[in-house]
């Protein structure tokens, strides 16, 4: 869950999404329902991501 906007943003874990192996979707579990009902699915970070992140 994504509260806020732009850098002053935060993401809540509400859950987790595994992609099927077709690649055409996702499985998701959610621990909680976003309030807002808004729900953001991103790809996920690879480790070089991060590093340039710290960067």
């Amino acid at each position: 869950m994504v509260e806020g906007e732009s850098k002053k943003a935060f993401w809540t874990t509400i859950g987790v999404a595994w992609l099927h192996d077709d690649g055409k979707g996702f499985k998701i579990s959610l621990s909680c329902l976003p309030p807002d009902g808004r729900l953001v699915v991103r790809e996920p970070k690879s480790v070089q991501d991060d590093e340039e992140a710290g960067q």
